[in-house]
Protein backbone atom coordinates (compact mmCIF):
# COMPACT_ATOMS: atom_id res chain seq x y z
CA UNK A 1 0.00 0.00 0.00
CA UNK A 2 1.58 3.24 -0.74
CA UNK A 3 1.55 5.68 1.84
CA UNK A 4 0.40 9.29 1.61
CA UNK A 5 2.97 11.71 0.54
CA UNK A 6 3.91 14.30 3.47
CA UNK A 7 3.20 17.23 0.37
CA UNK A 8 -0.40 16.16 -0.14
CA UNK A 9 -2.98 17.68 2.30
CA UNK A 10 -6.45 16.47 3.44
CA UNK A 11 -9.49 19.15 2.75
CA UNK A 12 -9.96 19.86 6.14
CA UNK A 13 -6.27 20.47 6.31
CA UNK A 14 -5.87 22.47 3.03
CA UNK A 15 -9.15 24.77 4.62
CA UNK A 16 -7.26 25.08 7.76
CA UNK A 17 -4.62 26.72 6.50
CA UNK A 18 -6.61 28.97 4.15
CA UNK A 19 -8.20 30.41 7.44
CA UNK A 20 -4.69 30.73 8.98
CA UNK A 21 -3.54 32.60 5.78
CA UNK A 22 -6.53 34.76 5.89
CA UNK A 23 -6.30 35.43 9.54
CA UNK A 24 -2.65 36.40 9.07
CA UNK A 25 -3.40 38.87 6.43
CA UNK A 26 -6.30 40.74 8.04
CA UNK A 27 -4.18 41.29 11.26
CA UNK A 28 -1.55 42.58 9.28
CA UNK A 29 -3.90 44.91 7.83
CA UNK A 30 -5.24 45.60 11.21
CA UNK A 31 -1.92 46.22 12.82
CA UNK A 32 -0.84 48.36 10.08
CA UNK A 33 0.22 52.12 10.14
CA UNK A 34 -2.20 53.27 7.33
CA UNK A 35 -3.59 56.49 7.85
CA UNK A 36 -7.57 56.62 9.20
CA UNK A 37 -10.38 56.95 7.23
CA UNK A 38 -11.02 60.58 6.00
CA UNK A 39 -13.76 61.08 8.22
CA UNK A 40 -11.99 60.38 11.65
CA UNK A 41 -11.64 63.22 13.57
CA UNK A 42 -8.10 63.90 15.63
CA UNK A 43 -8.70 65.75 19.28
CA UNK A 44 -5.78 66.07 21.46
CA UNK A 45 -4.45 64.29 24.16
CA UNK A 46 -3.98 67.54 26.16
CA UNK A 47 -7.86 68.51 25.17
CA UNK A 48 -9.23 65.23 25.92
CA UNK A 49 -6.96 65.38 29.66
CA UNK A 50 -8.95 68.59 30.43
CA UNK A 51 -12.38 67.32 28.95
CA UNK A 52 -11.56 64.11 31.51
CA UNK A 53 -10.95 66.76 34.41
CA UNK A 54 -13.73 68.92 33.68
CA UNK A 55 -15.88 66.17 33.43
CA UNK A 56 -14.89 64.80 36.79
CA UNK A 57 -14.92 68.29 38.65
CA UNK A 58 -19.07 68.21 37.80
CA UNK A 59 -19.29 64.70 38.58
CA UNK A 60 -18.31 65.49 42.30
CA UNK A 61 -18.65 68.95 42.36
CA UNK A 62 -20.99 68.32 45.31
CA UNK A 63 -18.24 66.31 47.37
CA UNK A 64 -14.80 67.34 46.11
CA UNK A 65 -11.53 66.04 47.27
CA UNK A 66 -10.52 67.39 50.88
CA UNK A 67 -7.67 69.17 48.91
CA UNK A 68 -9.60 70.55 45.83
CA UNK A 69 -9.66 74.33 46.02
CA UNK A 70 -13.24 73.87 45.15
CA UNK A 71 -14.09 73.37 48.96
CA UNK A 72 -13.79 77.17 49.94
CA UNK A 73 -16.79 77.77 47.61
CA UNK A 74 -20.39 77.35 49.80
CA UNK A 75 -22.36 74.83 48.65
CA UNK A 76 -25.90 73.95 48.57
CA UNK A 77 -29.06 75.31 47.18
CA UNK A 78 -29.16 78.84 46.56
CA UNK A 79 -32.14 81.40 46.41
CA UNK A 80 -33.38 82.96 43.71
CA UNK A 81 -32.11 86.14 42.56
CA UNK A 82 -34.55 88.69 40.23
CA UNK A 83 -34.09 91.41 38.16
CA UNK A 84 -36.75 93.58 37.09
CA UNK A 85 -37.26 93.14 33.72
CA UNK A 86 -35.53 90.34 31.27
CA UNK A 87 -32.52 92.23 29.77
CA UNK A 88 -32.01 94.23 33.15
CA UNK A 89 -28.25 92.72 33.55
CA UNK A 90 -27.16 94.71 30.46
CA UNK A 91 -28.68 97.77 31.50
CA UNK A 92 -25.97 100.41 31.19
CA UNK A 93 -23.94 98.86 28.87
CA UNK A 94 -22.89 100.57 25.17
CA UNK A 95 -24.87 98.40 22.91
CA UNK A 96 -21.91 97.81 19.98
CA UNK A 97 -19.61 96.42 22.79
CA UNK A 98 -22.59 93.24 22.93
CA UNK A 99 -21.90 93.22 18.88
CA UNK A 100 -18.40 92.71 19.45
CA UNK A 101 -19.17 90.07 21.92
CA UNK A 102 -20.46 87.58 18.74
CA UNK A 103 -16.25 87.59 17.70
CA UNK A 104 -14.51 86.62 21.08
CA UNK A 105 -14.65 82.58 21.53
CA UNK A 106 -16.95 80.78 22.14
CA UNK A 107 -17.97 79.66 25.89
CA UNK A 108 -19.59 82.24 26.75
CA UNK A 109 -21.43 83.36 30.41
CA UNK A 110 -22.42 86.26 32.24
CA UNK A 111 -20.58 86.72 35.82
CA UNK A 112 -22.80 88.98 38.25
CA UNK A 113 -20.73 90.15 41.12
CA UNK A 114 -21.78 90.50 44.63
CA UNK A 115 -21.65 93.15 46.87
CA UNK A 116 -21.65 97.15 46.63
CA UNK A 117 -18.51 97.78 45.43
CA UNK A 118 -19.35 96.30 41.54
CA UNK A 119 -21.74 100.11 41.86
CA UNK A 120 -17.98 102.14 41.43
CA UNK A 121 -16.54 101.78 37.96
CA UNK A 122 -13.77 102.57 39.70
CA UNK A 123 -13.37 99.54 41.33
CA UNK A 124 -14.87 96.82 37.91
CA UNK A 125 -10.43 96.09 37.30
CA UNK A 126 -10.21 94.98 40.98
CA UNK A 127 -13.10 92.67 40.16
CA UNK A 128 -12.44 91.87 36.85
CA UNK A 129 -9.04 90.52 38.56
CA UNK A 130 -10.73 88.74 41.06
CA UNK A 131 -12.88 86.99 39.08
CA UNK A 132 -10.13 86.17 36.67
CA UNK A 133 -8.80 84.50 39.63
CA UNK A 134 -11.56 82.65 40.38
CA UNK A 135 -12.80 81.45 37.38
CA UNK A 136 -9.34 79.95 36.38
CA UNK A 137 -9.37 78.49 39.99
CA UNK A 138 -12.57 76.76 39.93
CA UNK A 139 -11.91 75.41 36.40
CA UNK A 140 -8.38 75.09 35.79
CA UNK A 141 -8.61 76.40 32.17
CA UNK A 142 -6.08 77.83 29.97
CA UNK A 143 -8.16 79.45 27.94
CA UNK A 144 -10.41 81.73 29.71
CA UNK A 145 -11.14 85.00 29.45
CA UNK A 146 -12.65 87.98 31.25
CA UNK A 147 -14.36 90.94 29.51
CA UNK A 148 -15.28 94.08 31.57
CA UNK A 149 -18.03 96.69 29.87
CA UNK A 150 -17.93 99.82 28.49
CA UNK A 151 -20.79 102.23 30.00
CA UNK A 152 -23.36 103.67 27.34
CA UNK A 153 -22.27 107.33 26.98
CA UNK A 154 -26.39 108.41 27.21
CA UNK A 155 -26.71 106.51 30.15
CA UNK A 156 -26.31 107.67 33.61
CA UNK A 157 -25.88 103.98 35.45
CA UNK A 158 -22.68 101.40 36.25
CA UNK A 159 -23.09 98.37 34.19
CA UNK A 160 -22.77 95.45 36.73
CA UNK A 161 -22.01 92.08 34.75
CA UNK A 162 -18.82 90.90 33.35
CA UNK A 163 -18.11 88.22 30.35
CA UNK A 164 -16.75 85.16 30.72
CA UNK A 165 -15.24 83.69 27.57
CA UNK A 166 -13.15 80.92 25.84
CA UNK A 167 -13.94 78.21 28.41
CA UNK A 168 -14.64 74.26 27.35
CA UNK A 169 -18.70 73.74 27.44
CA UNK A 170 -17.91 71.43 30.09
CA UNK A 171 -16.55 74.55 32.20
CA UNK A 172 -19.69 75.98 31.38
CA UNK A 173 -21.75 73.45 32.60
CA UNK A 174 -19.56 73.50 35.83
CA UNK A 175 -20.19 76.88 36.58
CA UNK A 176 -23.93 76.68 35.68
CA UNK A 177 -24.75 73.74 38.06
CA UNK A 178 -23.79 75.61 41.46
CA UNK A 179 -24.55 78.97 40.05
CA UNK A 180 -23.47 81.28 43.03
CA UNK A 181 -19.66 80.87 44.01
CA UNK A 182 -18.73 82.42 47.05
CA UNK A 183 -15.80 82.47 48.93
CA UNK A 184 -14.04 84.54 51.43
CA UNK A 185 -12.29 86.38 48.78
CA UNK A 186 -14.81 86.88 45.73
CA UNK A 187 -18.39 85.94 45.17
CA UNK A 188 -20.30 85.98 42.15
CA UNK A 189 -23.33 84.24 39.92
CA UNK A 190 -23.16 83.08 36.64
CA UNK A 191 -25.75 83.12 34.14
CA UNK A 192 -26.13 82.08 30.46
CA UNK A 193 -26.48 84.91 27.67
CA UNK A 194 -29.73 84.21 27.25
CA UNK A 195 -31.69 85.30 30.12
CA UNK A 196 -35.46 84.04 30.72
CA UNK A 197 -38.31 86.53 32.02
CA UNK A 198 -37.95 86.54 35.60
CA UNK A 199 -40.54 85.25 38.10
CA UNK A 200 -40.72 88.01 40.29
CA UNK A 201 -43.37 90.96 38.61
CA UNK A 202 -44.21 93.77 41.71
CA UNK A 203 -44.56 94.66 45.32
CA UNK A 204 -47.26 95.58 47.16
CA UNK A 205 -46.86 98.13 50.15
CA UNK A 206 -48.64 100.10 52.71
CA UNK A 207 -51.50 97.60 53.43
CA UNK A 208 -52.21 97.15 57.03
CA UNK A 209 -52.76 93.28 56.25
CA UNK A 210 -50.42 90.82 57.42
CA UNK A 211 -52.27 87.05 55.97
CA UNK A 212 -50.69 86.31 52.70
CA UNK A 213 -54.34 84.78 52.25
CA UNK A 214 -56.22 88.38 51.70
CA UNK A 215 -53.22 89.35 49.21
CA UNK A 216 -53.89 85.92 47.32
CA UNK A 217 -57.84 86.87 47.14
CA UNK A 218 -56.91 90.67 46.07
CA UNK A 219 -54.66 88.98 43.10
CA UNK A 220 -57.22 86.51 42.30
CA UNK A 221 -60.12 89.26 41.44
CA UNK A 222 -57.58 90.87 39.06
CA UNK A 223 -56.53 88.19 37.27
CA UNK A 224 -59.60 87.20 36.97
CA UNK A 225 -60.91 90.41 35.98
CA UNK A 226 -62.36 91.02 32.43
CA UNK A 227 -59.88 93.76 31.62
CA UNK A 228 -57.04 91.13 32.23
CA UNK A 229 -58.74 88.70 29.97
CA UNK A 230 -59.13 91.21 27.25
CA UNK A 231 -55.45 91.72 27.53
CA UNK A 232 -54.41 88.32 26.78
CA UNK A 233 -56.98 88.08 23.97
CA UNK A 234 -55.33 91.18 22.57
CA UNK A 235 -51.69 89.75 22.71
CA UNK A 236 -52.60 86.43 21.22
CA UNK A 237 -54.47 88.21 18.47
CA UNK A 238 -51.42 89.65 17.06
CA UNK A 239 -49.46 86.91 17.51
CA UNK A 240 -49.11 84.53 13.49
CA UNK A 241 -51.71 82.01 14.04
CA UNK A 242 -49.44 78.68 14.56
CA UNK A 243 -48.53 80.46 17.47
CA UNK A 244 -51.68 80.92 18.71
CA UNK A 245 -52.78 78.10 20.42
CA UNK A 246 -49.62 77.16 22.28
CA UNK A 247 -49.49 81.02 23.55
CA UNK A 248 -52.72 81.53 24.89
CA UNK A 249 -52.04 78.20 27.22
CA UNK A 250 -48.70 79.55 28.50
CA UNK A 251 -50.52 82.97 28.96
CA UNK A 252 -53.36 81.52 30.79
CA UNK A 253 -50.96 79.44 32.77
CA UNK A 254 -48.60 82.10 33.62
CA UNK A 255 -51.55 84.46 34.84
CA UNK A 256 -53.47 81.35 36.98
CA UNK A 257 -50.02 80.22 38.50
CA UNK A 258 -49.02 84.13 39.68
CA UNK A 259 -48.80 83.50 43.80
CA UNK A 260 -48.12 85.92 46.68
CA UNK A 261 -44.62 86.02 48.89
CA UNK A 262 -44.89 88.20 52.16
CA UNK A 263 -41.42 89.95 53.39
CA UNK A 264 -41.23 91.08 56.74
CA UNK A 265 -39.97 94.73 56.37
CA UNK A 266 -40.19 97.50 58.53
CA UNK A 267 -40.28 100.72 58.89
CA UNK A 268 -37.86 103.15 60.84
CA UNK A 269 -37.87 102.84 64.37
CA UNK A 270 -38.94 98.96 63.96
CA UNK A 271 -42.38 99.37 62.90
CA UNK A 272 -44.11 96.24 60.99
CA UNK A 273 -44.94 97.12 57.42
CA UNK A 274 -45.14 94.34 55.02
CA UNK A 275 -44.10 94.26 51.81
CA UNK A 276 -46.26 91.53 49.41
CA UNK A 277 -44.25 90.65 46.20
CA UNK A 278 -46.35 89.11 43.13
CA UNK A 279 -44.80 86.36 41.25
CA UNK A 280 -45.54 84.10 38.18
CA UNK A 281 -43.50 81.51 35.88
CA UNK A 282 -41.49 83.72 33.91
CA UNK A 283 -40.40 80.99 31.70
CA UNK A 284 -43.76 80.52 30.55
CA UNK A 285 -43.16 83.78 28.19
CA UNK A 286 -41.04 83.60 25.71
CA UNK A 287 -41.29 87.40 23.95
CA UNK A 288 -39.60 89.85 26.22
CA UNK A 289 -42.09 93.05 25.06
CA UNK A 290 -44.94 90.87 26.06
CA UNK A 291 -43.71 90.07 29.66
CA UNK A 292 -43.13 93.70 29.63
CA UNK A 293 -46.33 94.66 28.62
CA UNK A 294 -48.12 92.18 31.01
CA UNK A 295 -46.09 93.33 34.14
CA UNK A 296 -47.06 96.82 33.40
CA UNK A 297 -50.66 95.89 33.39
CA UNK A 298 -50.46 93.79 35.92
CA UNK A 299 -48.64 96.35 38.11
CA UNK A 300 -51.07 99.05 37.03
CA UNK A 301 -54.39 97.59 38.16
CA UNK A 302 -56.00 98.43 41.99
CA UNK A 303 -55.34 96.31 44.77
CA UNK A 304 -57.24 97.25 47.51
CA UNK A 305 -58.91 94.94 50.50
CA UNK A 306 -62.22 95.60 51.99
CA UNK A 307 -62.71 98.50 53.67
CA UNK A 308 -59.32 100.02 53.01
CA UNK A 309 -57.18 102.16 50.82
CA UNK A 310 -55.17 100.70 47.29
CA UNK A 311 -51.46 99.80 48.04
CA UNK A 312 -49.41 100.74 45.68
CA UNK A 313 -47.25 98.33 43.28
CA UNK A 314 -43.92 99.27 42.27
CA UNK A 315 -41.70 97.00 39.97
CA UNK A 316 -38.56 98.72 41.23
CA UNK A 317 -38.86 98.80 45.00
CA UNK A 318 -35.83 97.07 46.39
CA UNK A 319 -32.45 96.55 45.18
CA UNK A 320 -30.24 94.23 47.34
CA UNK A 321 -26.85 95.33 47.77
CA UNK A 322 -25.76 91.82 48.72
CA UNK A 323 -26.76 89.77 45.51
CA UNK A 324 -28.28 92.61 43.26
CA UNK A 325 -31.78 90.99 43.56
CA UNK A 326 -34.53 93.65 43.18
CA UNK A 327 -37.20 91.43 45.03
CA UNK A 328 -35.79 92.01 48.79
CA UNK A 329 -33.98 94.89 50.77
CA UNK A 330 -30.26 94.28 52.09
CA UNK A 331 -31.40 93.51 55.21
CA UNK A 332 -33.70 90.64 54.04
CA UNK A 333 -31.11 88.74 51.77
CA UNK A 334 -31.35 85.28 52.00
CA UNK A 335 -27.82 84.35 51.49
CA UNK A 336 -25.99 85.25 54.60
CA UNK A 337 -28.06 82.77 56.36
CA UNK A 338 -27.11 79.96 54.36
CA UNK A 339 -24.87 77.21 56.15
CA UNK A 340 -21.30 77.38 55.60
CA UNK A 341 -21.88 81.09 53.42
CA UNK A 342 -18.42 83.07 52.58
CA UNK A 343 -19.96 85.63 50.57
CA UNK A 344 -20.48 89.57 51.75
CA UNK A 345 -22.96 89.98 54.81
CA UNK A 346 -25.48 92.36 55.07
CA UNK A 347 -23.91 94.99 56.49
CA UNK A 348 -22.05 97.62 54.70
CA UNK A 349 -18.34 98.66 55.39
CA UNK A 350 -18.64 101.49 58.28
CA UNK A 351 -21.39 101.15 59.56
CA UNK A 352 -23.50 99.71 62.68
Amino acid sequence: MASRSPRTSSPSSLQYDLDLDVSISEANTSTSLDPPPANHTFISLKKRMIAAKACKSITNLDNPPANDPINKYTKGDMPNVYYNHPTAALDFIDIDQIDDWENLPDGKLLAHPFGHEVRNIEAHQRIKARLFAAIVEITQSESVGICSLCPCSSATGTPLIFLIFNILELHRQMLLKREVWSSSMFTFRVTTLDPVCPDYLFAITQLTIKAEEHIKDIVHKVRSAQGTTDVLQNIIDALPNDEKAAAAKDLNDFIKLMWVKKLGTKKFGGATAPTFNILANGKLIKDDDIWCHLRDYLAAQTYAPPFQDAGPASTNLHRCSICQSVDHPRGLCAFPHLEGWNGPSWELPNTR
